[in-house]
């Protein structure tokens, strides 16, 4: 059974650059990539971005 999985990046991480994010979810059967624009903390310095990023993944059209 395959599972949907997001690989979701922050683009100024420095801890877990993008670039690396996209690589492991290139290694996922249905991994999805997504980077977070503007940000380095994620979700406690962009709460509302992350969520909607999220909300998107889980929420296809």
């Amino acid at each position: 059974m395959l599972v949907p999985v997001l690989v979701l990046a922050f683009e100024a991480d420095l801890y877990f650059p993008p670039r690396a994010a996209k690589v492991a979810a290139g290694t996922l059967p249905q991994g999805a990539f997504v980077t977070v624009p503007g940000t380095q903390g994620g979700l406690l310095t962009h709460p509302a971005e992350t969520t909607a990023a999220i909300l998107r993944f889980l929420t296809p059209s």
